[in-house]
């Protein structure tokens, strides 16, 4: 399956601001921490049932509190559990962590 970027399915007018996929390594509650580095932008990434992608996700408009942030960035995981062609269903997890800057994904109360 797919997973795409922002950018590529929402006209590039609509104000929204960029977001990045990076596919990770482990299982989904092993995926502790947003990792560093490239996250993609520009094309799809091909998943399979059980591969975790992590979200960067830019949230530095005018008057949003993360403009004040040393970093802009709030991060999320996600992993695909299971596909119905049948019925035409996703079940998914995702956590995210509203704080800017923060990469914690951990459970409980976010950790920088």
């Amino acid at each position: 399956m797919l997973i795409y970027p922002v950018k590529l399915i929402v006209l590039p007018l609509t104000g929204i601001n960029e977001v990045g996929l990076l596919k990770v390594p482990g299982s989904f509650e092993s995926v502790q921490r947003a990792p560093t580095g490239e996250y993609e932008t520009e094309e799809p990434l091909t998943v399979s049932v059980g591969e975790v992608v992590v979200i960067e996700a830019r949230r530095n408009r005018q008057n949003d509190l993360c403009s004040f942030s040393l970093s802009p960035n709030v991060y999320s995981k996600i992993v695909v559990d299971s596909v119905s062609a049948g019925t035409n269903a996703i079940w998914f997890r995702l956590v995210a962590n509203p704080n800017c800057g923060f990469r914690s994904l951990a459970p409980g109360l976010p950790k920088n």
